[in-house]
């Protein structure tokens, strides 16, 4: 990608965003965001600009967009609470094979699923277990969400969630391009 492509992103998504929550996109704003969605294609900054639309009450910081375009919209809260569902959902059926490989390793972490199973109290569960296990997912999310997704399991809850929110990749919207060009010029002679 070139730098052109991603600062016409960036001045379009400031400029959206500016329009949407009644803030001027001056070049100042628009170098700054820059300069915080270095790390995104145009295709990314163009989703998470999507996203902040529908999401966000006022103008969303360059972090809040970088947050959407690697969790597609399902917020790393979200997901912290679908992962602590199948902790739950497990040791109500005491079944700890169900969990993904991401939600065994938290639950290890919180004293291990027969401990949780037998020796905690439901208040202390849903109140201070739970409070750890998200919190521990949340931080996890933030500070590695590719590691995540990949020890996460395919049967995992989060990863079914994300699918819903899939992005095309660039190959997939080449060949989307392509495939309508060729439906224009046929419908064009």
């Amino acid at each position: 990608m070139t730098s052109n492509t991603h600062d016409a992103a960036v001045a379009n998504c400031v400029g959206i965003l500016g329009a949407t929550f009644g803030v001027e996109a001056d070049a100042l704003l628009i170098e700054a965001y820059s300069l915080g969605l270095s790390g995104l294609v145009a295709s990314e900054i163009e989703y998470a600009t999507g996203v902040a639309i529908q999401r966000c009450k006022w103008m969303p910081k360059p972090a809040e967009l970088i947050e959407f375009s690697r969790t597609r919209g399902v917020s790393y809260e979200a997901q912290a609470a679908l992962a602590f569902e199948e902790l739950d959902s497990a040791l109500a059926s005491d079944q700890p094979e169900t969990m993904s490989p991401i939600v065994s390793a938290l639950c290890r972490q919180l004293g291990g699923f027969h401990h949780l199973r037998t020796n905690t109290s439901n208040s202390e569960f849903y109140v201070w277990k739970k409070k750890e296990f998200l919190a521990a997912f949340i931080s996890l999310s933030r500070e590695n969400p590719e590691r995540l997704l990949a020890i996460s399991g395919e049967q995992s809850e989060i990863v079914k969630a994300l699918r819903l929110k899939q992005i095309e990749s660039r190959e997939q919207l080449k060949q989307r391009e392509e495939a309508n060009r060729q439906k224009l010029l046929e419908a064009l002679e």
